[in-house]
């Protein structure tokens, strides 16, 4: 499954995201890049050779 990823750049509990992140089929991840939970996961992605996408949001 792709699974989109928004979260707090603060995080808490590293941990519990991810043994969540582990639980589920995850065939792309797609996130917006900050710091915090976006980039966290993306790292766990890579780690696990998951098809990593980065989608900046546009400000304008």
């Amino acid at each position: 499954m792709k699974l989109a990823i928004t979260g707090s750049r603060s995080i808490q509990d590293c941990a519990q995201l991810l043994e969540e992140l582990e639980r589920l089929s995850i065939t792309e991840l797609i996130h917006g890049g900050a710091a915090g939970v976006d980039r966290l996961a993306a790292a766990w992605a890579i780690s696990k050779a998951i098809k990593v996408t980065e989608i900046k949001p546009d400000y304008r």
